[in-house]
C-alpha cells in the first residue's frame, strides 16, 4: 500500500536515505526484465541505471532527435509505471549516490560490459562492497568477452570475494534473453555469451577489508 501511495504521489522509495533494493540493474536500456521482476514482485523496490535515460529530459535531444527522445521518455514512464526505480546515471554516479545515501542492494546485474572495466568502476564497488551490498548478496555480470571475465575475476578474488567460475550460458530461447544486444549475437551465432557471479560473504569480505587500511 505504501509504495501505491508513493507511485501515486510521485515520490520513489528508491529516494529514501537508507533504502533497500531487490536488484539494481546496470544499463537496464528497454528495462523489460526488470518490469517484468517489478510485476511478479510488487513489493520488492528494483532500480534500473542506465545514462541514456536523461536524453528523456534533453532539450538538445528534443531539438535534434525529437523521435529518440519520446522513445527513451516513453521507456522510463514505463519503468516508472511498474515502480522500477529510474536512475539516468552511469554505474559509479549512482554507486557514489547509494553510498552517500546508505542504501544497499540485494543483487547488482551488469550485463554486457563492453567498455573498459575502468568504465564499469568495479574496483570502486569492490572497495565499497560492504556499504553496497547485503550479506551473502551477489553481482551477475555477463558478457561476450571471456578474457575480459576472467580480468574480473581475479580481480575480485583480490578483494576476498567468492567468484564462480567463467562460464558460457547454456542454450535457451533467443526471446528470454535480457538485451537486445544479446539476443542479437545470439541470432547471428557470433559469440558466446558468458556469465560470472560473485558473491559477497560477511565475515570473510570484512577481514580482507579490514587489511585494505
Amino acid at each position: 500500500m505504501l509504495k501505491n501511495f508513493l507511485r501515486r504521489s510521485g515520490k520513489s522509495p528508491g529516494k529514501k536515505r537508507g533504502a533497500v533494493f531487490q536488484t539494481v540493474d546496470v544499463g537496464a536500456g528497454t528495462g523489460e526484465w526488470i518490469k517484468k521482476k517489478a510485476r511478479r514482485f510488487p513489493s520488492r523496490t528494483y532500480v534500473a541505471v542506465d545514462p541514456q535515460y536523461s536524453l528523456a529530459k534533453s532539450l538538445s535531444f528534443l531539438l535534434l532527435y525529437p523521435s529518440v527522445r519520446k522513445r527513451v521518455k516513453l521507456k522510463t514512464q514505463l519503468l516508472s509505471k511498474r515502480g522500477v526505480v529510474v536512475e539516468p546515471k552511469t554505474l559509479v554516479a549512482f554507486l557514489k549516490t547509494m553510498v552517500k545515501r546508505k542504501q544497499k542492494t540485494k543483487n547488482f546485474n551488469i550485463d554486457m560490459p563492453t567498455l573498459p572495466f575502468e568504465d564499469y568502476t568495479f574496483e570502486f564497488l569492490f572497495m565499497n562492497i560492504s556499504r553496497l551490498l547485503l550479506p551473502n548478496g551477489k553481482i551477475y555480470v555477463k558478457s561476450e568477452m571471456q578474457s575480459k571475465l576472467g580480468q574480473l575475476k581475479r580481480l575480485a578474488e583480490r578483494y576476498g570475494l567468492k567468484v564462480s567460475a567463467v562460464k558460457p550460458l547454456p542454450e535457451m530461447p533467443v526471446a528470454s534473453l535480457r538485451t537486445a544486444t544479446m539476443r542479437a549475437l545470439v541470432k547471428k551465432g557470433q559469440h558466446p555469451i558468458y556469465s560470472l557471479v560473485i558473491t559477497y560473504g560477511l565475515k570473510k569480505a570484512r577481514k580482507d577489508t579490514s587489511n585494505q587500511h
